[in-house]
């Protein structure tokens, strides 16, 4: 049971990644701090574009964790309840 729960667990980790990466995309700000670094490299903007990357993975992350805690709440009860209804069947 808990080697179920953990595989699971481990490809809805990787399937909320996968989404929030492919649903989240480049924000404006860094977009627009990538188009002022290539006409303009300087190390001002650079460092523009490290924050607003940076901000962007932030928020990514955030998404991830919410994907990730929505999917977890619901296939943990689902695979406990399955698991014991299993248990009870071959106890008889």
């Amino acid at each position: 049971m808990k080697t179920r729960i953990t595989i699971l667990l481990l490809i809805e980790l990787l399937l909320s990644a996968a989404l929030s990466w492919t649903l989240g995309g480049l924000r404006r700000a860094e977009t627009k701090a990538i188009i002022a670094w290539q006409r303009n490299p300087t190390v001002e903007t650079r460092a523009v574009l490290d924050r607003e990357r940076a901000e962007t993975f932030r928020r990514h992350v955030i998404l991830s964790v919410i994907f990730f805690g929505g999917m977890a709440i619901v296939t943990v009860p689902v695979v406990l309840a399955f698991s014991g209804k299993r248990d009870t069947q071959h106890a008889v």
